[in-house]
């Protein structure tokens, strides 16, 4: 496998978040604002809170979470639609639905798009947007150091996975499931979205900060954070390719964190700590 840069975006801060659209287009965090960049990365537009803009979804419309305690919903061509009040307690983290979105942090809440508030769970800490199937959320507890599942249609939690560490993000794709946590990744079978089954452990990470699947769901881009690496593996843990982001002109092996990372089709977007977002084409 190949990955083939087609463009390089810098923006001034620590890129937190990325997702996709439908349309190939990008929604980016960093700092207090939302960028939404197109597929040759030129920007399209921002929009900015009053605190820092963490989580990134994209389900139809882009959903950004800021610390303000604000989703911002804002259309694929960089418009934004709507502001919803999430509360202090949930307002990390972000998953878009159809009609709907899942903003988490300490809390875990779902809220429709007229900003009604259907259900609020405490969690322990949840830092990325949980993934659903199948009306069950399986939300990365980094503090509890576990997964947890819990019911789409009332927040209740149904079943808490140990992992004995923490735990950062979660996807699902078809019936596979992935966890990145402090130095691994699972894999896990979820044909019954109730029951995970582990299919693989693979080991080696200083934070498995950020996990994406392509949507063929036959391997996973990992943000290996504090290895300042980019790895894509298959689901049997080979690794595939991966490149290491060095502090070019440093006299000793330094790099730059690598935290967030999102694919769509044949294009992955990797986003560093400095705040360069990288575009890449994938090839066999």
């Amino acid at each position: 496998m190949k990955l083939r840069p087609l463009w390089t975006l810098k923006l001034k801060n620590k890129v937190e978040s990325i997702a996709f659209s439908d349309k190939g287009t990008l929604g980016i965090t960093s700092d207090r604002c939302a960028f939404i960049v197109n597929e040759k990365g030129e920007l399209i537009s921002r929009i900015c809170g009053k605190a820092e803009m963490f989580g990134a979804s994209f389900n139809k419309l882009f959903g950004f979470m800021n610390v303000d305690d604000y989703a911002y919903l804002v259309l694929p061509e960089g418009k934004l639609e709507k502001r919803i009040f999430a509360g202090e307690q949930c307002n990390e983290s972000i998953t878009m639905l159809e009609d709907s979105f899942i903003a988490c942090r300490y809390k875990c809440a779902l809220i429709d798009l007229h900003g009604q508030k259907r259900w609020v769970t405490e969690v322990g800490h949840v830092p990325s947007g949980p993934a659903v199937k199948e009306g069950v959320v399986y939300a990365p507890d980094e503090e509890k150091l576990s997964l947890l599942l819990m019911k789409l249609n009332n927040g209740e939690i149904i079943k808490e996975i140990d992992l004995g560490e923490e735990a950062y993000d979660a996807k699902v794709c078809g019936d596979k499931l992935v966890v990145g946590t402090a130095s691994t990744v699972r894999i896990f079978d979820v044909s019954d979205p109730l029951n995970p089954k582990p299919i693989k452990r693979i080991e080696g990470f200083l934070g498995a900060w950020s996990v994406a699947f392509p949507s063929s769901c036959d391997k996973i881009a990992v943000a290996d954070f504090s290895n300042f690496t980019l790895k894509v593996f298959d689901l049997n843990g080979n690794l595939l390719w991966k490149k290491v982001y060095e502090i070019i002109g440093s006299e000793e092996i330094e790099g730059i964190e690598v935290h967030s990372v999102a694919w769509k089709d044949d294009r992955i977007a990797v986003g560093l700590r400095d705040g360069t977002v990288y575009l890449y084409e994938v090839s066999e």
